[in-house]
């Protein structure tokens, strides 16, 4: 008489437990999944990147080498070979710094270091997501300041080109910046999926 209840008592935690644990294989393949596809995805944008940065970069260097050309030896200066150059400059810096947080260069003071490598990703995961949070702040003031822009237009004096459109250039710089660290926190939080997996094997 007295068995029954312990009896059905086990079997309800019993099924409580592997309803948990069902739950929590579902989230390590969602995050599995999710960081396979964000790792894809800033992999592929990378090189579109790259293809952009070396296009940019080598139509710099040749309007550089033709204006020191011009200057010295015809004794003709391009007036509009500054403004190219600005708006070149601004694509360029704009890019690197979203290709330097993808490999995670950029700059930056760790306060902490953690030797247990779990302990390292979590704050490294916390470091991000704020990350996330000050480059969201700059990227909705960015749009704002775009927008003002292109309300109150100004040209390039020689180009006829709106500022506004150069400006435009770090609503996407922000939003890849966003893109690469979000993808960051899915990839960590991936490995310490597989490091969990691999100390309960062990």
């Amino acid at each position: 008489m007295c068995l029954r209840p312990i009896h059905g008592r086990r079997r309800k935690t019993h099924s409580i437990t592997a309803n948990i644990r069902e739950e929590i294989t579902t989230m390590d393949r969602f995050i599995h999944g999710a960081a396979g596809f964000m790792r894809g995805l800033t992999d592929g944008i990378f090189k579109a990147q790259k293809i952009v940065l070396l296009i940019a970069g080598g139509i710099l260097v040749a309007l550089n080498f033709a204006s020191v050309l011009g200057r010295y030896i015809f004794e003709y200066s391009f007036p509009w070979f500054s403004e190219a150059n600005i708006i070149l400059f601004a694509l360029l810096i704009l890019l690197g710094a979203n290709i330097a947080v993808k490999h995670d260069n950029e700059i930056k003071i760790e306060l902490f270091h953690f030797k247990n490598e779990k302990a390292e990703l979590v704050y490294k995961i916390f470091i991000d997501i704020l990350g996330i949070l000050v480059v969201a702040i700059c990227f909705i003031s960015a749009i704002l300041f775009v927008s003002q822009s292109f309300r109150t237009p100004s040209y390039y004096a020689i180009l006829k080109f709106q500022y506004a459109y150069t400006y435009s250039l770090m609503i996407i710089g922000f939003a890849l910046i966003i893109l690469d660290k979000a993808a960051m926190v899915f990839i960590r939080l991936d490995r310490i999926c597989r490091i969990d997996e691999e100390g309960a094997d062990r």
